[in-house]
């Protein structure tokens, strides 16, 4: 057998709940971090607001679809 081979196995259903588990923790992760951004905008000035909004807006374009 090569290093390259590997004769690991994941049931489909464990691949599903691993997938469910990497979800939630990517949404705490970006709750964590959105948050306190959110609380902090009722306070701040105008050009923290469009830096703001420039950073959602690219942050889409790279997310977005194909």
């Amino acid at each position: 057998m090569s290093k390259g081979d590997s004769d690991w196995y994941i049931p489909e259903d464990w691949l599903w709940h691993l997938g469910n588990l990497v979800m939630v923790g990517a949404i705490v992760i970006l709750a964590s971090v959105l948050l306190p951004l959110v609380a902090r905008l009722r306070t701040t000035d105008v050009t923290t607001l469009y830096r703001i909004g420039v950073g959602a807006g690219l942050l889409g374009v790279v997310l977005g679809p194909n």
